[in-house]
């Protein structure tokens, strides 16, 4: 991690919710031209992000199976690989390792400890949110990528996720931010329908200058 090098001001965090859908092509050149984008588990299926955090061995699975050549950087902690040769080149092209203990991350959720980790690095980044949205539009797709690929879908528990998981989720980074007001700072929350209240929203047009 400590060649971890994030060379532009502005870092946008991708997370899973179905706002995702609503970056226009256009939208995501800019947002890829003008900051570094972290894509987290299967926005790959969605844009092409500068570095795809990860830290399930499904996924892990998925992108050997779907995934033919490297396409941009990768991010992932040792918990998302079996032991084993069958996952050792993807492994091998793991271009930065975290740990939630190593690192003190809070809560258990891969976008939110990809805010954390940038945080920790780059503490004057301005970091913009997408896709962390806290609602459900529909009683079926409750992940963007759930239109492109039933992977995860298969093995989730809907009215769990949509009740006491992403209940939990918000409460994590809530409480994050209420135990150190420095933890706010230079966030903000891109979807203005978001049920997350602790960073200011605004257009992402209004933040990049």
């Amino acid at each position: 991690m400590a060649q971890w090098k994030i060379d532009k001001r502005y870092v946008s965090v991708f997370a899973s919710g179905l706002s995702i859908d609503d970056i226009s092509e256009d939208d995501y050149k800019f947002l890829y031209d003008n900051t570094y984008c972290i894509g987290t588990n299967y926005f790959f299926l969605k844009y092409c992000p500068h570095i795809l955090m990860w830290t399930d061995i499904t996924i892990t699975k998925y992108i050997i199976e779907n995934v033919p050549e490297k396409q941009f950087m990768l991010m992932s902690r040792k918990e998302a690989f079996k032991k084993g040769k069958e996952n050792l080149e993807l492994e091998l092209g793991v271009d930065h390792w975290f740990g939630r203990d190593y690192y003190n991350l809070y809560g258990n959720f891969t976008a939110f400890w990809a805010i954390q980790l940038v945080k920790k690095f780059y503490p004057d980044k301005v970091i913009l949110l997408f896709g962390f949205d806290f609602y459900f539009e529909d009683d079926k797709v409750l992940k963007y990528y759930d239109r492109y690929t039933d992977t995860d879908s298969r093995n989730r528990n809907n009215a769990s996720y949509k009740g006491h998981t992403m209940d939990k989720f918000r409460k994590w980074m809530e409480k994050w931010c209420a135990d150190d007001a420095r933890h706010v700072i230079n966030i903000f929350n891109c979807n203005p329908k978001s049920t997350l209240e602790c960073f200011p929203k605004k257009d992402f047009r209004e933040v990049i200058k």
